[in-house]
């Protein structure tokens, strides 16, 4: 299996996930987070992404994924990294915590997806709800459901997303649903496990982010033995992509307090 890395600095490996559907949305995040922090920020794409990895299995799952990162981390010899995931890719950091904790110096989870509880419930109908329209409608009719409820209409010109490869996305649509929101719905955030990782974890949220949203944050301080809780003023779910200059400030904070 290969996959795209891009490679930010010197110093400190971070090693930044790359989250789901929006290939590209971490790079700007990453590329802040090596400047003059004496941090080397890897951005670690994921399998059925860019022109390298080809296209995933459909029985990919969240730990299969992490293990993905963990081959990453030995290839480029940075063991140990610290290790930043957001929204989606939460999941694969976590996993990868537990899967190979002594290559995760740290974790920075962003904005992370819905875990247990009522919130939880409605994500995942949610979910299989997108899920079914890409399988009946196809991956354009399944965008066209999702990403307005992200960035509102027409989605396609959203602020947001004037960075973005669009095109890519579009491409990289059914991996998105055929792989990753299949593997998120049969990924199962177990509060016995989490509390075997003994690494220093910040949780980052956004101000305006929505209550499901919150709930996974609190409840992953709750779980986690050494994590702390962090609020981005003026950010919602899509933070590291509209205020990724606050998020690196941030997290070369973190980092460089757990060097």
């Amino acid at each position: 299996m290969e996959l795209e890395v891009v490679s930010y600095g010197a110093g400190e490996p971070v090693a930044v996930i790359q989250t789901a559907l929006t290939g590209d949305e971490l790079l700007p995040f990453t590329e802040l987070l090596a400047q003059g922090t004496g941090l080397r920020a890897i951005h670690v794409a994921r399998r059925g992404y860019g022109t390298v990895s080809g296209p995933g299995k459909p029985t990919t799952t969240i730990a299969d994924m992490a293990a993905d990162c963990r081959d990453v981390i030995e290839a480029l010899g940075v063991v140990p990294s610290h290790v930043v995931g957001a929204s989606f890719s939460c999941a694969v950091a976590l996993a990868s915590a537990v899967l190979a904790p002594s290559h995760v110096r740290s974790l920075t989870l962003v904005e992370p997806p819905p875990l247990d509880g009522p919130g939880a419930e409605q994500f995942r109908a949610a979910t299989a709800g997108l899920i079914a329209t890409a399988t009946a409608r196809g991956t354009a009719a399944a965008l066209d459901e999702f990403m307005p409820q992200l960035y509102g209409q027409p989605w396609r010109e959203a602020p947001e997303l004037a960075g973005s490869d669009v095109a890519a996305l579009e491409r990289d649509a059914e991996t998105f649903f055929a792989i990753d929101l299949p593997a998120l719905l049969a990924w199962r955030a177990d509060p016995t496990v989490l509390a075997g990782v003994h690494c220093p974890v910040m949780v980052v949220g956004g101000a305006e982010s929505g209550a499901w949203f919150r709930e996974a944050q609190e409840l992953l301080v709750q779980w986690l033995p050494r994590a702390e809780q962090v609020t981005v003023a003026g950010a919602g779910h899509l933070l590291a992509g509209t205020h990724p200059r606050e998020l690196a400030g941030l997290t070369a904070e973190f980092v460089g307090r757990h060097r």
